[in-house]
């Protein structure tokens, strides 16, 4: 692997977008732009991008994982066992903290957190995601040369059911950013050759913006973030374009930082942690109205709670791991 695309750089990255979705959560709750504004446009993607690029890397690392001895043998308990466990892990802790917060809770949404739909566990979603994702790179890893293509299709198959069953947008939106990081894995060195060429980086470039600006555009038009018929298709394709402009960064900057290093290191904790701060904020008991007080204490606390919660993450995953 190439010295741009390291564990450090990675790293890195998984913590700049970890600041991304928290920030994200942060002006949806909290601080409340005006709808359909420029600034309420860029920080509700940042959501998208954060997500996209949790599967993109997600993805990645399947690929260059699948190819250690016993891999496939223990594919179950090493990769989608550690995610179940931490997310009924995390559903204890959070239901813990509803029930002495008086933040009501249903019987039908605490089954739902172990399944997919609505979750006890605030911004949770794609953990249930990533575990059916996990699942379906298991099936499609049996069609050996062709596990790319079938992992693709079956994605589209579970983006289908999701419209269908008029699950919210958020849970199948960034989907396609996870088989286009197996794709990157797969044929990496190709492109890596390819992208020796300078004119090609501007394309992905422009590509991108494009999407962005044609987005941009739409929205504001329509005075809405309602997803249309035309703006569909580029909120699909924005994920994988956005990892192409994140690659051909990391290509081109050596990105090092100690704040960001930091961050990735608990990166998974800072995504499943922000709810429960959030809830201790904003309960059945008291509502801290203060919209730049609480969203520094959000941020802040997040952050440290983040800090004491990553170890447990890591000790339940290698815990179970063989």
């Amino acid at each position: 692997m190439n010295d741009y695309f390291s564990k450090q750089a990675v790293g890195n990255m998984k913590g700049l977008f970890a600041i991304m979705v928290l920030v994200h959560h942060i002006f949806m709750k909290v601080l409340i732009l005006p709808e359909a504004s420029l600034a309420e446009f860029i920080t509700h993607h940042f959501g998208y991008w954060a997500v996209s690029a949790f599967f993109f890397f997600s993805g990645y690392g399947l690929t260059i994982s699948s190819g250690k001895a016993g891999y496939k043998e223990h594919f179950l308990r090493n990769r989608v066992l550690p995610i179940f466990l931490i997310n009924a892990t995390l559903i204890a802790i959070y239901s813990i903290e509803k029930v002495l917060l008086g933040i009501p809770i249903t019987g039908a949404k605490f089954l739902h957190s172990f399944l997919l739909g609505e979750t006890i566990v605030n911004f949770g979603w794609f953990m249930q995601i990533i575990v059916i994702f996990y699942l379906l790179f298991g099936i499609s890893s049996n069609f050996k040369s062709r596990y790319a293509e079938i992992l693709t299709l079956l994605i589209l198959v579970y983006i289908v059911v999701c419209m269908v069953l008029h699950f919210i947008d958020c849970y199948y939106l960034s989907s396609l950013a996870f088989p286009f990081g197996v794709y990157f894995c797969k044929y990496k060195d190709k492109i890596d050759d390819a992208c020796r060429n300078k004119k090609l980086m501007k394309l992905f470039i422009a590509a991108f913006a494009f999407a962005t600006i044609m987005s941009i555009v739409y929205l504001l038009q329509m005075g809405t973030l309602n997803i249309g018929f035309i703006s569909l298709p580029l909120y699909f394709l924005e994920g994988p374009l956005l990892m192409c402009f994140i690659v051909m960064l990391m290509k081109s900057f050596t990105i090092d930082s100690h704040s960001l290093a930091f961050c990735g290191s608990i990166s998974f904790a800072i995504y499943v942690m922000q709810g429960f701060v959030y809830n201790l904020l904003r309960n059945g008991f008291w509502k801290l109205d203060n919209m730049h007080i609480s969203a520094i204490l959000w941020f802040v606390g997040t952050f440290v709670i983040a800090y004491f919660t990553q170890p447990l993450l890591n000790m339940i995953m290698r815990k179970v791991r063989v």
